[in-house]
């Protein structure tokens, strides 16, 4: 999960995910978030990705996916 600005001042919570052969409806990863997270972790967005972006030590990059 990422910290995405909206506008000044305002930013969300945004989940990025790699599909699987099967392309998975935004509400049915809201409910599965809402199930096992706290509200206020809960992503208010979610964006599909072809790959994560990662370094060169296999950790994910998130302000290269912030700017995705």
């Amino acid at each position: 999960m990422v910290e995405l600005p909206v506008r000044e001042g305002v930013s969300i919570v945004a989940a990025f995910y790699v599909p699987t052969a099967a392309p998975v409806a935004e509400a049915e990863l809201a409910r599965h978030c809402a199930e096992r997270l706290a509200r206020y972790k809960c992503p208010r967005s979610f964006r599909a990705v072809d790959a994560l972006p990662r370094s060169a030590n296999g950790k994910l990059l998130r302000r290269a996916l912030a700017t995705t």
